[in-house]
């Protein structure tokens, strides 16, 4: 047997941290949003999550998903981003992707 750590399943440690931040008190709670933009597909889903925990009136989206194609055929790809992203202050500069 290797004596190296194991790595800990990323549910398992969600759910460390769900609890953890349940045990403070509300006023000293703070909940954002991390999307791993490589990996984005433009399915939504993260605005319509936001629009369900937010219980938002049908029309009414905080924070859009932009689309935008950039080249031309036959060498096009996709980028979708938030316009000016508040929650982008959050992220740790070393997984901030450069512009």
């Amino acid at each position: 047997m290797s004596d190296a750590p194991q790595k800990q399943d990323v549910l398992v440690q969600m759910q460390a941290d769900l609890k953890r931040a349940l045990a403070k008190p509300k006023d000293q709670r703070r909940w954002v949003m991390i999307l791993d933009l490589r990996k984005c597909v433009g399915c939504h889903a993260c605005t319509i999550s936001c629009v369900a925990e937010n219980k938002l009136p049908p029309g009414v989206v905080y924070r859009p998903v932009l689309e935008e194609e950039i080249g031309t055929y036959p060498n096009v790809t996709r980028r979708f981003s938030c316009r000016a992203p508040a929650c982008s202050a959050t992220i740790p500069r070393a997984l901030r992707s450069a512009p």
